[in-house]
């Protein structure tokens, strides 16, 4: 299992960080030009959870009911097929026993895939 804990987080200035890794890999003469277009999946190497699997569920915590839910730029690629529980509790505060329920929730849902 692994568990992220994004503090000061932006996914926008992740993803400059890891451009900005390829383009000076490519500098350096460690990739070819094209990489990025042959294998887009190379991006993966580059950002901050390099090594890491692509999360299975994220769960954002503060969302208070009548607000619109929203991922605040949360690992923008690595989520694109990952469940997401929305909890009104804040972190601190979110029992172990809230978050094994939000857990359950996800693995009771069927995943379709974009099918």
């Amino acid at each position: 299992y692994y568990f992220n804990l994004a503090l000061d987080y932006g996914g926008v200035d992740e993803m400059g960080r890891a451009t900005t890794k390829i383009a000076q890999a490519i500098a350096r003469g460690e990739l070819a030009a094209d990489a990025p277009t042959r294998n887009p999946s190379l991006i993966y190497d580059y950002l901050d959870t390099a090594g890491q699997p692509l999360p299975d569920l994220v769960v954002r915590t503060g969302v208070h009911i009548g607000d619109v839910p929203h991922t605040s730029g949360f690992m923008p690629l690595q989520t694109s097929y990952a469940g997401w529980s929305f909890l009104p509790d804040y972190f601190p505060d979110l029992s172990p026993q809230r978050l094994a329920m939000a857990i359950d929730e996800f693995y009771d849902a069927q995943m379709r895939f974009g099918v």
